[in-house]
């Protein structure tokens, strides 16, 4: 026996009305989910029970829970039995919400890839090459953080300059055409030295420039503006490759990760934040955690005896909202005694298990002068570990 959801007074008054442009009759209760879903498709839906039209509903089938009768009157009856479990295509499901790491794309049906991370090493071959270890760790820390690595070799452009005598003493041409193919072997050296470094699962593009001296470092910053994050393999011994670094780190506004040879080629498990409160050690964090899997341990580094803090619980706030994202967080007090900040920065964060320090870089160009701050200076003096520089 059916029973109406619906009075006598409802029904005339939906027949004097007629139908809302939803398809449903004024006052209607509201159907399923799947129900409505069907009606705005024009599309089986639900139990399979019906098609809807604007003005005629077909015979509800034998699962279907709900009844249209009619062209204008459509009541909406209950009717009583055990339904079906419902037969959903894909677009009619009902959204339950995105899971992590899915996107609106699953709603329609596709399998679209999440976009990929891009990684970017610049490398210099004039007058000096980044060691190879340097690159070897490089390429494993693009695998760690699962980027697709787009790697340039700089082959110097030298220009040609004239002078009355230089051609008496030496050939100034001759050497000019040796340096530039030095260079261009480096570079093709280098290139088969990272594909054969790298894992089948990391992405590997190559390509060569060719840069005057004096520009090599401002074409690198200017290339690195369209990937997500450098790698910069380091060698503290050459003036020429942290004179390169130096104008990537302020100049490509990306965040940059200075890469030093003797380092483990682990996956980074645990990373340190230098942390005080300013704007760049913000930026350092925000560039740092995308980069983390869900599993790292971040350790907040703040030095104590090296300059006012705006607050005393500065590296617990900073803590508590690594916490609230799901990382496990500790706080560090560093005792700064007899050490420069770099120094105890990156001492303490060895000491406390970490592989990866991030901290902010302070420094601006002047004409070709750098105007560093103290740990800036300092991590790019005597780099012991690899420093992510937000700057």
């Amino acid at each position: 026996m059916r029973r109406s959801h619906r009075s006598e007074a409802q029904n005339s008054a939906t027949n004097a009305s007629g139908l809302l442009g939803s398809g449903f009759p004024v006052g209607a209760t509201a159907p399923p989910r799947h129900v409505a879903g069907s009606q705005r498709s024009g599309r089986r839906g639900g139990c399979g029970s019906y098609r809807c039209r604007n003005t005629q509903r077909t015979r509800p089938g034998a699962n279907s829970p709900w009844e249209y009768r009619g062209a204008n009157t459509s009541r909406i009856e209950n009717r009583r039995f055990d339904c079906a479990a419902p037969r959903w295509s894909h677009d009619q499901r009902p959204y339950q919400g995105y899971r992590k790491g899915q996107t609106n794309s699953h709603r329609r049906g596709t399998n679209k890839m999440p976009p990929a991370r891009l990684a970017y090493m610049p490398l210099t071959t004039y007058p000096d090459i980044a060691p190879d270890d340097s690159v070897a760790v490089a390429v494993t820390l693009a695998a760690a953080f699962e980027c697709e690595l787009h790697v340039t070799s700089f082959a110097v452009a030298i220009p040609r300059v004239s002078t009355p005598i230089g051609g008496l003493l030496v050939n100034i041409p001759e050497l000019v055409r040796a340096a530039e193919d030095d260079s261009r072997a480096r570079c093709h050296r280098i290139q088969a030295f990272v594909r054969d470094n790298a894992t089948a699962a990391l992405n590997v593009q190559c390509s060569m420039e060719q840069s005057e001296p004096s520009s090599t470092g401002d074409d690198a910053a200017e290339e690195a503006r369209y990937f997500d994050l450098v790698l910069l393999p380091w060698s503290k011994d050459s003036s020429a490759i942290r004179e390169f670094g130096q104008s990537v780190v302020f100049g490509a506004g990306r965040p940059s990760i200075l890469v030093p040879a003797d380092v483990d080629e682990t996956p980074i498990k645990h990373a340190a934040v230098a942390w005080d409160g300013s704007r760049v050690a913000a930026r350092a964090v925000a560039d740092l955690v995308p980069l983390l899997t869900d599993d790292c341990r971040i350790t907040v580094l703040t030095v104590r005896d090296d300059k006012p803090l705006p607050g005393p619980d500065l590296a617990q706030k900073l803590a508590a909202s690594l916490g609230r994202r799901g990382f496990s967080a500790e706080v560090c007090t560093v005792d700064r005694g007899n050490r420069t900040i770099s120094e105890a920065l990156q001492e303490d964060a060895i000491k406390n298990g970490a592989r990866l320090l991030a901290m902010g870089g302070f420094g601006h160009s002047r004409v070709r002068d750098f105007i560093l701050g103290g740990a800036t200076r300092g991590v790019f003096a005597d780099l012991r570990l690899p420093v992510l520089l937000s700057h």
